[in-house]
């Protein structure tokens, strides 16, 4: 009888990836495509993985080592601002599957293993996404930024360590060399984009996209998703005047409100996980929709040069509590919107209070987005602090925090802009762009964009008085004059409350069930008012229903696969 020998199954979807054979091993390279062919050539012939990864830090390398046996190790180098993902999975009995799409993956996996650990259910409901190694299934899990991880394919067994962090030397300059620097490294990152009809930039008018085609030319494709909801006239109306004003066409892709749902599950299916947020549905459709071949979009720039840190500034002024128990009693007597934003003055300040790695610190808990009353009371405090200390201890372990401690504002500034650099903020847009055999590409996150943004101190980086992400806006007066840098622009955001409330997610608990992580008495609460835990259990429970006990699940084409027995 012939002995059955499992297999190892690679799916990279990156229309980038490429593979070489080196010997008995072969090569795949992820996020080379401006790498120097010199530099490759050098790696190719033996030259140490990573080396090169810490001198081209998107780069992804994997080698699959074979003898005449059949493959028995597969080593990874993921380089430390590398937004290519790297899945892998053990739990198949026949086989080990790996992928850069985590559809890929949890398509081959059977379902028992497909749903999420307890540790990884509390950081989506958290963070709306999982951190680390950690993914919504627990039979999947990935490896992290600079790290490099080895399988032993024929006893299972597993290593990581770490090969790069972000400590770069500080380099006092003035605000307009600052300016140059940033120049020069974004006009170095855009220029790799083809200016034809191959490529298109995702605009919406504001200053993010807009600074964007302003190093692209006003010959680039624009495109934009133009919902028939009223709330979103104002965003469409941005697009169509900044685009105007540089003098590039614009592409509007029609989104009808009442396909929002429609549009959940879809995005559900493509990329495998939860819906991340509630654009991700419609830049899945546009995705799908344009016939370009790379797109090219403004994310990770709230990461990387600042977020709306008004509120935050603002709250950290007030870190003494006597001051902030006044301001809550003052915040309960003031009606509407600035009752509501004083309200929040107080809970900032006490997380602003505490010290700078402290798991209930601003640096730790800026990338949570539930209620975290409601979670605290369906998984206890516990797990709650669990979660902040593992996402805490996975930024602080790749950066080497330059701010003084004793500037409690600029250190835990630091530490939460890293802190969601490393949880990859264009991975759905990446998902939807593989799923549908289309490159993408961030240029607020290439690595040598960020690589100088790390040499800026901390006070000059992310805010100058009150306004977040000057350099942005600086360069952009540069570039258009005219652009009104400081109005106030609406973001891309779902009205909520009416698509919950008599829109089209009023019946969604009559098509799925409330995920049971809740008791009666909480799921009772989730579903009478619109709350942002609503929305991730929303996704949640989309997820379940059409990818966790999907039973005809398939993975998407992948542009390079190998199988090796093993």
């Amino acid at each position: 009888m012939t002995e059955r020998r499992s297999k190892l199954t690679l799916e990279f979807l990156s229309p980038g990836a490429r593979v070489a054979d080196i010997g008995n091993a072969s090569c795949y390279l992820l996020g080379c495509e401006q790498v120097p062919e010199s530099e490759i050539s050098v790696l190719l012939a033996g030259g140490d993985v990573a080396d090169f990864c810490r001198r081209n830090r998107g780069a992804l390398i994997v080698k699959v080592e074979a003898d005449e046996g059949g493959a028995h190790s597969l080593r990874v180098w993921r380089g430390l601002f590398s937004f290519a993902e790297f899945y892998y999975s053990l739990a198949p009995a026949d086989r080990v599957v790996v992928s850069d799409h985590f559809q890929n993956v949890v398509a081959r996996i059977p379902r028992a293993d497909r749903y999420p650990s307890d540790e990884a259910l509390v950081q989506h409901y958290l963070y709306r996404r999982p951190y680390g190694h950690l993914t919504v299934s627990a039979g999947i899990l990935k490896v992290g930024q600079a790290e490099e991880f080895a399988i032993d394919l024929r006893n299972r067994s597993t290593s990581v360590s770490m090969f790069d962090r972000v400590d770069s030397v500080i380099v006092e300059r003035s605000a307009d060399e600052y300016l140059d620097m940033v120049d020069a490294e974004l006009q170095k990152a855009t220029e790799v984009v083809p200016r034809d009809d191959g490529a298109a930039l995702l605009f919406s008018g504001g200053v993010d996209s807009t600074l964007l085609l302003a190093y692209l030319g006003a010959e680039t494709q624009t495109v934009t998703f133009v919902p028939d909801t009223p709330e979103f006239a104002p965003e469409s109306e941005y697009a169509r005047t900044a685009a105007a004003m540089l003098g590039a066409s614009l592409t509007e892709v029609p989104t009808p409100e009442r396909d929002f749902l429609t549009m959940l599950e879809f995005n559900t299916e493509t990329l495998g996980t939860p819906s991340f947020d509630d654009s991700s549905p419609y830049f899945t459709r546009l995705t799908f929709a344009q016939p370009y071949g790379r797109l090219v979009f403004g994310q990770g720039a709230d990461s990387a040069f600042g977020m709306s840190l008004k509120l935050a500034r603002f709250s950290s002024w007030f870190r003494w509590p006597g001051i902030r128990q006044a301001v809550n009693i003052g915040a309960k007597s003031i009606p509407g919107h600035l009752g509501y934003r004083l309200g929040q003055v107080g809970p900032i300040a006490n997380r602003f209070s505490r010290p700078l790695l402290d798991r209930r610190g601003y640096g730790a808990t800026a990338r949570a987005s539930g209620d975290t009353p409601l979670l605290e009371r369906a998984v206890g405090r516990k797990a709650i602090d669990a979660a902040n200390q593992a996402s805490l201890d996975y930024a602080v372990d790749r950066v080497v925090l330059t701010a003084d401690p004793m500037s409690r504002f600029f250190s835990q500034i630091e530490l939460a802009h890293w802190h969601v650099v490393m949880v990859n903020p264009v991975r759905s847009a990446n998902a939807a762009c593989q799923a549908a055999g289309k490159s993408s590409f961030a240029p607020y996150c290439a690595p040598n964009v960020l690589n100088a943004l790390a040499t800026i101190p901390v006070r000059d980086r992310y805010i100058r008085g009150l306004s977040a992400k000057w350099i942005l806006k600086e360069l952009l007066t540069r570039k258009v004059p005219d652009y009104p840098v400081n109005q106030r622009k609406k973001a891309t955001a779902l009205p909520w409350r009416r698509f919950y409330e008599n829109g089209p997610l009023q019946d969604v608990w009559e098509r799925y069930e409330v995920p049971d992580l809740f008791d009666s008495e909480q799921r009772a609460e989730l579903v009478a008012r619109p709350i942002a835990t609503t929305w991730v259990a929303i996704s949640h429970a989309i997820w379940l229903e059409r990818v966790v006990r999907n039973d005809d699940l398939q993975p998407h084409e992948a542009k390079v696969k190998a199988e090796f027995l093993i």
